[in-house]
């Protein structure tokens, strides 16, 4: 009889000893912004992401004039997160890790008073279009720069 319930007691003992690993695509992630502020904020059904695009003050008033003039200095960057669950509210969705970071940056043309944009994919992938192929580089740049701003109340 000692040995069965010794035998009982490491069974229990060596089963409940496992040790699951976190599922790490549902991991959440702070994205340091560096003093850049929230433009807008959108999601994609489809491809279960929740962007957030920020900027500087110069590129929150390039958004908020509607008007596609920039100037240098601007800085746009979308970042890119996969959707997880909120576990706090039913059918609700928080970001999750980073999928990708996009910067746009304006500077000065060499020649005449046209700014130049940059666009650099700093962490993931570009995402990719309606057709299920990688956006190219002007693709990104006009939807970024098609986004409009939130509206804070004041």
């Amino acid at each position: 009889m000692k040995t069965l319930a010794l035998a009982l007691f490491m069974g229990c003992f060596i089963s409940s000893c496992t040790h699951t690993l976190p599922n790490k695509a549902h991991t959440r992630e702070v994205f340091d912004a560096r003093g850049l502020k929230v433009i807008t904020s959108f999601a994609n059904r489809k491809q279960q992401t929740i962007s957030v695009l920020y900027g500087n003050q110069l590129a929150m008033q390039s958004a908020a004039t509607g008007l596609h003039k920039h100037v240098a200095g601007e800085v746009f960057k979308l970042v890119t997160f996969n959707r997880a669950n909120n576990k706090y509210w039913y059918g609700s969705y928080i970001n999750g890790s980073v999928k990708s970071v996009e910067t746009l940056s304006t500077r000065r043309a060499l020649t005449g008073d046209s700014s130049l944009i940059n666009y650099v994919v700093e962490r993931g992938k570009a995402p990719l279009n309606a057709t299920g192929k990688t956006a190219s580089e002007q693709q990104r740049i006009n939807s970024i720069l098609l986004h409009k701003p939130l509206v804070f109340p004041q």
